[in-house]
């Protein structure tokens, strides 16, 4: 009797390992752009497939009693979720994004990036301040095809058309004339330029991407990055620390890799929002001496 048990115990923990090393190739081969883990296993993916060719012989040695067990647990478990799991949930899967990305085909909604985005910030205690405000609630533009300046600038300002309720003909003209005060290119394939409005505390970003490059004058790299900040002249000091966001954010060695193979315009601004930066609320508490106990 007690034989049983044990090989029943000891095939859960095969399972759990084996399908644990399944977990880490299937979310790396998804290319899902908010698995962003703390720990990187070497050799991948050669440990992994190892690991499970390893306790899957494991598990042909321990028999025809352990064999059945795991089948029994594998299908139990499968038909729970066919007739009760999969009506109760909503949650989308990274074999799902595995299956999209191989077929080519738009399968998933969106929900599991959300859900790891929501993981990292309590993992990574993000505090939300007011750049992450702005940058959540920020206007997303994707520009087709390859562009020289003047169309860039001319599409962009057509897009944006009574967007805070500016003009078409003032986006263009407030862009032009922002760029002849200077190269608003501050690193090869990345841009940042503002518009100044009238009023007060007003603060707005634009992120935009030109997947088949902008060429600006007198730059060599096509701009793939562009940010466009839309602000009030009382908001000059938070203009400058959104800057110092931005900059730290773009000095990943990946970002710009994942900013043009991004799947949908969301996955933009998640960029922006769990990029590594000095967020303005942790600056603040570090400032607050310890009370005495």
């Amino acid at each position: 009797m007690v034989t049983p048990l044990v090989k029943a115990a000891s095939t859960v923990l095969l399972l759990t390992y084996i399908f644990s090393n399944l977990c880490v190739i299937v979310l790396r081969e998804s290319r899902l752009l908010n698995y962003q883990p703390t720990f990187h296993a070497p050799l991948y993916p050669w440990i992994q497939i190892g690991g499970t060719l390893g306790l899957v012989l494991v598990l042909l040695e321990m028999g025809a009693d352990a064999l059945l067990i795991s089948m029994l647990l594998v299908f139990g478990g499968l038909l729970f979720y066919w007739l009760y799991g999969r009506i109760k949930s909503e949650r989308e899967y990274a074999l799902l994004h595995l299956i999209e990305r191989l077929s080519d085909q738009e399968l998933s909604k969106g929900v599991l990036e959300s859900e790891l985005k929501e993981i990292i910030r309590e993992r990574d205690q993000l505090c939300i301040d007011r750049f992450e405000e702005i940058a959540e609630r920020s206007v997303l533009v994707d520009v087709p095809g390859s562009l020289n300046q003047e169309q860039f600038f001319s599409y962009l300002a057509g897009k944006l058309d009574g967007t805070f309720g500016l003009k078409s003909e003032f986006i263009m003209n407030s862009l032009v004339g922002r760029e002849k005060c200077g190269s608003t290119v501050i690193l090869p394939g990345i841009a940042l330029s503002d518009i100044i409005v009238k009023g007060e505390s007003f603060f707005e970003m634009i992120l935009i991407r030109a997947s088949d490059g902008v060429k600006f004058r007198n730059e060599s790299s096509p701009v793939h990055v562009f940010f466009l900040f839309i602000t009030s002249e009382d908001e000059r000091n938070f203009y400058l620390r959104a800057v110092t966001s931005i900059a730290q954010i773009i000095q990943e060695p990946s970002f710009k890799r994942r900013w043009k193979n991004a799947k949908t315009l969301s996955g933009l601004r998640d960029l922006i929002l769990l990029g590594p930066r000095q967020r303005q609320c942790q600056m603040e508490n570090a400032k607050v001496p310890a009370s005495d106990s």
